[in-house]
């Protein structure tokens, strides 16, 4: 019985680890920054999340700003909702092999919010090209 549990969970096992090893390099460094963030976020490590966005994306200072200004002013909201429990990225939608969407949802005691991260391969590597974060379910769902 072991035998046969261990031979079905192998090849789940190999095939998770092979897809980060198979893709290129500056992919992985993308994917590894989008973690970064989403960790970041979850521990309350605003500027450090936000300069994740501002040195690796394409989205302007100013939004930057007035993003992380949107987020301290929501405090409040972000208190009912309970404490960070943890992050979990969910999936990524390729639209073609130059640009994907990588899903995320941060939970909470109380609720839970959507993160979802643009990215584009240009020709000096990938990059985050949009950034959104909401309870929105509908992308996910489809």
């Amino acid at each position: 019985m072991c035998r046969i549990m261990l031979l079905t969970l192998l090849p789940v096992f190999f095939a998770a680890c092979t897809e980060k090893q198979s893709m290129e390099p500056n992919k992985v460094r993308i994917v590894n920054l989008c973690e970064s963030f989403m960790q970041n976020f979850r521990d309350t490590k605003l500027l450090a999340a936000m300069d994740i966005l501002k040195n690796n994306s394409i989205i302007s200072s100013e939004s930057i700003e007035s993003l992380y200004n949107h987020i301290i002013s929501q405090e409040g909201i972000f208190r009912r909702y309970g404490n960070a429990l943890s992050h979990d990225f969910i999936e990524e939608k390729h639209v073609t092999d130059f640009l994907a969407k990588r899903y995320y949802v941060l939970r909470f005691e109380n609720y839970y919010s959507i993160f979802q991260f643009t990215i584009y391969k240009t020709n000096k590597g990938w990059r985050i090209t949009h950034f959104k974060f909401d309870d929105e379910l509908g992308e996910v769902l489809k």
